[in-house]
């Protein structure tokens, strides 16, 4: 089989899978043979790794990999600054709790909510949701890459069977699940909801992160929010539930994983050329925090967490429309969008990304090393 004047391999398959990778695990998932499975590099990122003796060279992997086509820009309809009338469900989030709400919705409409949760060993990994009680496990920032595993195939499924799906991710992982798609129709329907990203951490650091506050600590760690804003929404804290003893907070901009993922110090490689910037997901709403809120409308500005949500399609609109009685807020953009440079511009990589993953495996403690990258 012929690959413009080069002959097909799947060696070769396996070059173009990796070469720009997200890690968004679509290649794995639409494999009719079941010949690629997604496997940490050196590094920690998933990458695909073809099982060579089954692939057929169907090139059903290389068609449908999102990092190998180009995306067009879709054009925002509307920007909104959004929050739960639900003070619980908005002491959750991370922000204004509109996730959560989608969430809701979708589950009260007999439908399955799809987003990022730890499981009981502090692992990041796509799952579904179709209990509001539920729902909760999948509020919050969660800074390290997540695993979506099989959840693209079982949003089809569902689908196929006339249940509604939302499907909360990172920009890469909703091109990956619409690619996945590949514009086909179903019964259901499906929201798809992307998240303003700075760049995905390394699970390895992460993991190696909470085997060290562990070992400090002498006693496994219960769950970690990145952003516990109990006190304040502008002036977060880490929060660390250690069992048998009390939770341990810190200052989010004094924690020393989190100063390292804000300065770039572990992003993935293809974070610093990101190819989904400039809403090129194939996203229905993108949301965030609303930080510059104050420019817009002063009054919002309580310090409990607020969304900035853009519109991108009539089926995001849509599905707004349904929280009405739910939530608080106003359109904010008068011409233009509110600004946002993490919509349009991929992380710069700290200078000391490659020596950083160098000494990572010798490391004796990933939080001196972290610290002595950043003092460089």
């Amino acid at each position: 089989m012929k690959d413009g004047n080069s002959t097909l391999s799947p060696d070769k398959i396996e070059r173009l899978l990796r070469k720009d990778c997200s890690g968004c695990g679509c290649c794995a998932q639409k494999c009719p043979a079941g010949c690629i499975a997604m496997k940490p590099n050196a590094e920690g990122f998933l990458y695909p790794r073809v099982e060579k003796a089954k692939c057929r060279l169907c090139r059903a992997c290389v068609v449908g990999c999102p990092c190998l086509q180009k995306r067009s820009a879709a054009k925002p309809i509307s920007a909104f600054a959004l929050m739960s009338t639900n003070e619980k469900v908005r002491r959750q989030s991370s922000s204004g709790g509109i996730c959560a709400l989608l969430s809701r919705a979708a589950v009260r409409r007999g439908g399955v909510a799809f987003g990022a949760a730890f499981d009981d060993k502090l692992k990041l990994r796509h799952t579904a949701v179709d209990s509001l009680a539920a729902i909760s496990t999948l509020q919050g920032s969660k800074y390290v890459q997540s695993d979506v595993g099989d959840t693209f195939i079982q949003a089809r499924s569902l689908l196929r069977e006339g249940r509604r799906v939302l499907y909360t991710g990172l920009p890469c992982q909703i091109a990956g699940l619409k690619s996945f798609l590949g514009g086909a129709t179903f019964p259901g329907e499906l929201l798809c909801v992307d998240l303003i990203c700075h760049g995905v951490p390394s699970p390895r650091v992460l993991a190696k992160y909470i085997k060290e506050q562990e070992r400090l600590y002498g006693a496994p760690i219960a769950n970690i929010s990145f952003r516990d804003k109990s006190e304040s929404w502008k002036h977060y804290f880490t929060r660390m539930d250690i069992n048998s003893k009390p939770a341990r907070s810190e200052i989010l901009r004094k924690n020393i994983y989190v100063r390292g993922f804000h300065s770039n110090l572990y992003l993935r490689e293809c974070c610093h050329q990101c190819k989904f910037k400039g809403y090129r997901s194939g996203s229905d709403l993108l949301t965030g925090d609303f930080w510059n809120v104050r420019e817009f409308t002063p009054d919002l500005d309580d310090d409990k967490g607020i969304n900035i949500v853009i519109a991108l399609t009539q089926r995001g609109l849509r599905g707004l429309l349904e929280l009405h009685e739910n939530i608080d807020g106003r359109i904010v953009h008068k011409g233009k969008i509110p600004w946002n440079y993490v919509i349009n511009t991929s992380a710069v990589a700290h200078p000391n990304r490659a020596e950083f993953f160098r000494e990572l495996p010798s490391a004796s403690s990933v939080s001196a090393l972290i610290e002595r990258m950043l003092r460089k």
